[in-house]
C-alpha cells in the first residue's frame, strides 16, 4: 500500500513538474507589447485604440499581451516614436504631425479630403512606400490608423470673419503641413502638445489653435476659445506604431492578425470620430456658446489652392526627397 501511495504521489509530483514547465514555457511565448498614447487615458482620441489592444489580446488566445502604460505622463508626446525605436516602450500611437523630425512622410496622406482618410492609405498604392519610410527613418513600423474622420478647423478666442483676420495670429499648431497652410496665411505658429492647449491659450502664448471640437469640449477650451472657423483646415490623423525589434519579434501569423484588426479599426475609428465631431461641433454651439464663422467661396477655393500650392511641394520635396514625392503624386487625387 505504501508503495502504491508513493508512486501516486511521484506520479502527482511529475504531472505538477509538467504543468509548471508547461506554464512556464507558455509564459515564455507569450509576446508582451508595452504600450503608450499621445492623449489622456480616458480622453476619446484612445477609444478605437483601447479596442485595437482589446481585440489583438483576445483574438491572439493569449500568444500576444498589449499593455497600455498610459500617456503623456509616461513618455513625452514628442518622444514617443523614438521611445519605441529605442525599446523603452515597443508601441505608440500619436499624430503623425507629432512625429516630423523623424518620418515627414507621415502626414502627407492628410492632404486628401477628409472623407477619403481610409482609401488613401488602403488604396492609392503608397502603403508599401509608407512603411519603407518609416522603418528606414525611424526603425519603426507603421501599422496602421486609430483614429481618423475628426475635422481640425481654426478656433480663435477673438472674432475673425474671413482668411484676411487670421494675418498676424498666433496659432497652435501640431507642426509640418498646418504650419505651411498658416504660414501662407499670415499666421505666426507655435507647436503646442494638445495635452498642453488650454495652458498655452489661458496664458496668452497662442490666440486659438488647429483644434477638432471633440478636444474643444473634452478638455474644455471652450472656456478660452470662443470662436470657430468653418469648414475643416485639416483633418489629422493618429497611428499606430511598433518598435522595428519588437516587430520582428512577433511570428508573421500574428503580425498578419495585428493588421487585420488595424484594418477593421480605420473604418470604424472613420465613422466614429465623425459622428462625434459632428455631435461635440453642435454642443460647442448650443451648450459652450461657441460660435461658428463661415468662410466664404473665395476663402475656401483660397485654402484648397494653398494644399496643393508650391508651399506645401517644396516642403516634402526639401523634407522628404526620397520617399515624400513618390507619396505626394499618388495622395494628389485624393485632394478633391
Amino acid at each position: 500500500m505504501r508503495k502504491i501511495m508513493f508512486f501516486l504521489a511521484l506520479f502527482g509530483v511529475m504531472l505538477l513538474g509538467m504543468s509548471l514547465s508547461f506554464e512556464e514555457s507558455e509564459a515564455a511565448e507569450k509576446i508582451l507589447i508595452k504600450a503608450v498614447t499621445s492623449w489622456p487615458i480616458n480622453h476619446s482620441g484612445n477609444d478605437n485604440y483601447k479596442e485595437f489592444i482589446k481585440r489583438v489580446n483576445e483574438r491572439s488566445k493569449g500568444e500576444i499581451e498589449i499593455k497600455l502604460l498610459g500617456g503623456p505622463e509616461v513618455v513625452p508626446v514628442f518622444d514617443q516614436l523614438k521611445a519605441i525605436s529605442t525599446g523603452v516602450v515597443d508601441m505608440c500611437h500619436g499624430a503623425k504631425n507629432y512625429y516630423l523630425g523623424i518620418v515627414p512622410e507621415g502626414i502627407i496622406p492628410e492632404l486628401a479630403n477628409q472623407k477619403y482618410e481610409v482609401e488613401v492609405i488602403r488604396e492609392s498604392g503608397i502603403l508599401e512606400t509608407y512603411t519603407q519610410a518609416h522603418l528606414e527613418r525611424g526603425k519603426i513600423f507603421f501599422l496602421g490608423n486609430s483614429q481618423m474622420g475628426q475635422s481640425f478647423y481654426i478656433m480663435t478666442k477673438k472674432p475673425v470673419s474671413n482668411l484676411e483676420d487670421i494675418k498676424g495670429l498666433k496659432l497652435r499648431t501640431m507642426g509640418g503641413l498646418d504650419d505651411m497652410i498658416f504660414g501662407e496665411l499670415g499666421a505666426s505658429v507655435v507647436r503646442v502638445p494638445s495635452a498642453e492647449t488650454y495652458e498655452a491659450l489661458q496664458r496668452g502664448i497662442v490666440d486659438g489653435a488647429l483644434r477638432s471640437a471633440i478636444s474643444a469640449v473634452e478638455l474644455r477650451e471652450y472656456e478660452v476659445m470662443k470662436y470657430i472657423v468653418s469648414p475643416q483646415i485639416y483633418g489629422a490623423t493618429a497611428g499606430v506604431y511598433v518598435g522595428e525589434k519588437m516587430w520582428n519579434k512577433i511570428p508573421q501569423n500574428l503580425q498578419t492578425l495585428m493588421k487585420e484588426v488595424i484594418t477593421e479599426t480605420e473604418v470604424e475609428a472613420h465613422n466614429y470620430f465623425g459622428d462625434l465631431g459632428r455631435a461635440s461641433l453642435k454642443e460647442a454651439q448650443e451648450k459652450h456658446g461657441m460660435k461658428v464663422i463661415y468662410l466664404s467661396d473665395k476663402d475656401i477655393t483660397r485654402l484648397n489652392e494653398i494644399r496643393k500650392g508650391n508651399a506645401v511641394r517644396e516642403w516634402i520635396y526639401k523634407k522628404a526627397p526620397k520617399y515624400g514625392p513618390p507619396i505626394y503624386e499618388k495622395v494628389l487625387p485624393y485632394i478633391k
